[in-house]
């Protein structure tokens, strides 16, 4: 009886494996599948949507249903009753015929690795993602490898054998659709039992070839591996657990969520009520279910229960039940039978904290959402209610910011309006924002340089032309006011014009009147401004930004104050100047055939956050430490833009002003997503070029180069044994 393990026996087995020619014809199967489907089927490369990268894994089970029973079938193909004439157990003929199959899985696998290197070049992506999926399929795989070796045992026709197994990995895929490890996670259960099952099966395998050897086995040891099993997967799900390998830590529980929950006095109820429809249809949506019940499994220890939650169906609720609840709802469109429909669905989180309950209205995946949760549960315990002033200083209505202020309340602030409170109460623990400026302004100046010299953190969106957003886009210079003049005091000079970013340019549809068709114009007067690597917590979680006739600004730091660029135009920047009568060329035709040649071209500041000690403008002496954050565009953040990214760069400021600096982590945590490495509408060449160089070379040659490899090992093998 020969050991475990044999060498030669293993040998034998991979290179027999290696020696077939129709190996390499389903090596190159199992590459070209995932990527046609990635790059050619999804449409990647018309940059219309991002395909996440999570896509090309969801198609490996699929390609497993032929690439298995393939292998299992070349494994056992043509050998009889061969192997039993020799001396090796019939454990050690399994583990090698498992071990070169499973090789042979992990060199297709590895093979597949040109798939996401290639679409990093276009998208970004976590690449923790990239480690666990394959992770995950390798386990995956082997499983049904040993799956597959014990029934090709128990099964003698072979044929039968593969219809059979094929069938098993179609059912046996529809429970794993989106494993944790496809989202960066380690699941200890999905990797643990899947390991258990391929144990259970090898062992099965081998009871069956010595069973069929004529060899009896005691029924007693058959129940009792069976109970052992069934025992320790229940003892696996029990104390399963997660490593979160993601870069942001989007499935983890922080540390300030767990420490504020455990300070309760009392229970936090948290009802979810979650709509199956949606669910289906959106699957991300399990993910917040799936979060939730984190929470409540993180939080409750020692026997405390610090939240109590409930899962609800809100079909079950009557209309007048969802009224009293006052519950929100989405359309979705769902297409069933030939039809589209559209159905109201509910994704609505509801806490409750003793006779008091706030809700979060639509939860639609885990981006945000802790914080969310948090800064509810904070609201609730009345522990640190965010409070911000709000002082509107240019000609238009509040009205025209009311889809800003709606957001900020949603994030959990409280707006004040300095105008009903009085400029000259303000809190300077409670940051200011600041928006436009006019004549009217200078009498308001002082009060707001005491506010900042008492330590008030202030944001400004201020600029120098007054623009006409809601109508004709008319644009107009502004006088110099003691507003803008006591910022350029301290560093932040708001230069007069117009900035052009030729290199950052938005793109317009409008409407040709000549032909009544479409037509795509470049205006160069919004700006999209990539971050440019710039480390700072206030815009760790912000892509870009979009800028409307923003003016030029630059700033000058001095011995006392810091003052930091956070967002910079290209360096082919200009400025235009207004006519003779102040207005600016902001027509898009018109622009269009505005004239740049003879300008200098610079770099300019679009936003920009000072800190330290300011200098008094009217008072002498200098101000507490305080925080300046300017922007000099008072457009962005109006009802007309919709400009919902600034959000999170307001949010992520108000709460760095006030201390809250921990909770930017909070905030700024969401899942692995995958986003474009940079606009790829801007750079159709260079995408055409990398295209053309890197796809079609991988498409075409690797799949030949495998095949070529087949073809000389097919015809070595006939010329030395001669046949």
């Amino acid at each position: 009886m020969s050991r475990f393990f044999s060498r030669a026996l293993f040998f034998k087995e991979s290179f027999q494996l290696l020696r077939k020619f129709s190996f390499y014809l389903i090596a190159v199967f199992f590459l070209c599948i995932p990527f046609f489907y990635y790059f050619i089927y999804s449409d990647f490369f018309s940059f219309s949507k991002l395909i996440p990268i999570n896509e090309f894994f969801l198609i490996i089970p699929f390609i497993y249903i032929i690439l298995i029973p393939f292998l299992s079938m070349l494994s056992w193909a043509n050998e009889g009753t061969f192997l039993e004439w020799l001396p090796f157990s019939s454990t050690s003929i399994f583990f090698s015929k498992w071990l070169s199959s499973s090789l042979a899985l992990a060199l297709f696998l590895l093979s597949t690795l040109v798939i996401p290197f290639f679409a990093s070049f276009f998208i970004y992506f976590d690449w923790a993602i990239i480690f666990t999926s394959y992770a995950f399929l390798f386990v995956y795989g082997i499983y049904l490898i040993s799956l597959s070796q014990a029934l090709f045992v128990f099964v003698n026709n072979k044929l039968s054998a593969f219809i059979l197994l094929m069938l098993i990995i179609v059912f046996g895929n529809r429970f794993i659709d989106s494993p944790w490890a496809f989202k960066g996670i380690i699941q200890s259960f999905e990797f643990s039992s899947l390991l258990l099952l391929t144990f259970l099966f090898f062992i099965a395998g081998v009871f069956i070839k010595e069973r069929k050897k004529g060899k009896k086995l005691s029924p007693k040891i058959l129940l009792l591996i069976f109970l052992v099993f069934i025992l320790a997967l229940i003892n696996l799900n029990i104390f399963s657990f997660k490593i979160d390998l993601t870069k942001n830590k989007a499935f983890s529980v922080s540390n300030e969520t767990k420490q504020m929950l455990a300070s309760l006095e009392d229970d936090i109820r948290i009802k979810y009520y979650l709509s199956p429809s949606l669910e289906k249809q959106y699957p991300q949506v399990k993910e917040v279910k799936d979060f939730l019940k984190l929470l409540e499994k993180n939080t409750n220890t020692f026997g405390k229960k610090n939240i109590g939650l409930s899962i609800i169906n809100p079909e079950k609720l009557s209309e007048e039940e969802i009224r009293s609840l006052d519950l929100k709802s989405q359309q979705i469109q769902i297409n069933t039978k030939g039809k589209t429909v559209f159905e109201k669905v509910f994704s609505s989180i509801r806490l409750q904290y003793l006779d008091k309950s706030l809700s979060i209205d639509f939860a639609l995946s885990l981006n945000g959402l802790e914080y969310a949760l948090f800064s509810r549960i904070q609201n609730l315990i009345g522990e640190n209610e965010k409070k911000v002033y709000l002082l509107l200083a240019n000609d238009q209505p509040l009205e025209n910011y009311s889809f800003f202020l709606s957001l900020l309340i949603e994030e959990g602030f409280i707006p004040i309006d300095v105008e009903t409170h009085g400029i000259d109460r303000l809190d300077e623990t409670i940051p200011l924002i600041l928006i436009g400026s006019n004549e009217n302004i200078n009498d308001k100046t002082p009060y707001i340089e005491s506010f900042i010299m008492r330590g008030g953190s202030t944001l400004f969106f201020l600029s120098k032309t007054k623009i006409a957003f809601d109508s004709d886009w008319t644009g107009k210079t502004k006088n110099q006011d003691a507003l803008l003049e006591m910022l350029d005091y301290w560093g932040f000079e708001i230069q007069d014009g117009l900035l052009i970013d030729l290199e950052n340019k938005a793109e317009l549809s409008m409407q040709n009147l000549e032909d009544d068709g479409i037509e795509t114009i470049d205006y160069a007067l919004w700006q999209k401004i990539e971050k440019n690597n710039i480390e700072n917590p206030l815009i760790d979680a912000v892509k870009s930004l979009d800028f409307f006739w923003p003016s030029p600004m630059k700033i000058h730091s001095s011995e006392n104050q810091k003052i930091q660029a956070l967002f910079l135009t290209s360096e082919h920047s200009l400025v235009q100047d207004a006519d003779e009568e102040g207005f600016f060329v902001t027509d898009p035709f018109a622009l269009a055939s505005y004239r740049y040649e003879n300008q200098l071209r610079e770099q300019f500041v679009l936003a920009a956050l000072g800190e330290g000690s300011f200098p008094g403008y009217y008072s002498s002496g200098k101000s507490k430490p305080t925080h300046l954050i300017v922007i000099p565009d008072e457009v962005c953040i109006s009802n007309a833009m919709g400009n919902i990214d600034f959000l999170t760069f307001v949010t992520n400021s108000l709460l760095y002003v006030t201390g809250d600096e921990s909770l930017i982590g909070l905030k700024n945590k969401t899942q692995a997503e995958s986003y474009f490495v940079a606009d790829i509408e801007r750079m159709p060449g260079k995408i055409h070029l990398e295209k053309t160089a890197l796809f079609y070379p991988v498409l075409g040659l690797f799949p030949f180069a495998v095949i070529g490899i087949g073809i000389f090992i097919y015809r070595k093998k006939r010329y030395r044994y001669g046949y």
